[in-house]
Formats: C-alpha cells, sequence, structure tokens
C-alpha cells in the first residue's frame, strides 16, 4: 500500500534566495525521463512511501509516478527564476 507523509509538498516551502535551492533544483531535473523511485538524489523530496511489495516488484504507484513528475516539472521550470514559480491557490491557464 502506498502512503503519503504529511510534510509540505516541496514547491509550497521553496525559496529560490536559499543557499541550497540551486543543488536541490539539480537533484530533482536529475529524474527528467528517468523511472519514478529510480532516483536516489530525489527521494529525501518525495512524501509518497511505497510499501515493500511495491519496492519488489519494481512498478511505480501511481502516486509516486505523480509526484515524481510534479517535482521534475517544477524543478525544470523554476531553473534561473528568481521568484517561485508556485502560487498559492493559482489553477493552470488562469491569471
Amino acid at each position: 500500500m502506498t502512503t503519503t507523509d504529511r510534510r509540505a509538498m516541496y514547491w509550497e516551502e521553496f525559496s529560490p534566495d536559499s543557499a541550497r535551492a540551486g543543488a536541490e533544483l539539480a537533484c530533482l531535473r536529475r529524474g527528467v525521463g528517468r523511472e519514478p523511485g529510480n532516483v536516489p538524489e530525489m527521494w529525501r523530496f518525495h512524501r509518497v512511501r511505497i510499501s515493500d511489495h511495491e519496492a519488489r516488484t519494481g512498478a511505480p504507484s501511481a502516486p509516486l509516478a505523480a509526484e515524481h513528475t510534479a517535482l521534475t516539472l517544477f524543478a525544470v521550470h523554476q531553473q534561473s527564476q528568481r521568484t517561485s514559480m508556485h502560487r498559492q491557490g493559482a489553477r493552470p491557464a488562469h491569471r
């Protein structure tokens, strides 16, 4: 069974001014085009936790795949931006 811990999503607390921001985004960008769960550098950013059975079978759960995609997309879009790309309450295609 897949579970999710209660930490905030990475992008909700991300600060582009942080001393570690560039290194964190680089870790997340390493996941672009890679199988969810197979990028050890990304593990600390994931909230989704997989069961031992899921780990043994190697098939990523839908929640893990969704979170992996969201994290990598955020990292690509945030790259070189001076302000956070995340806007609380914003909806895609709406201003």
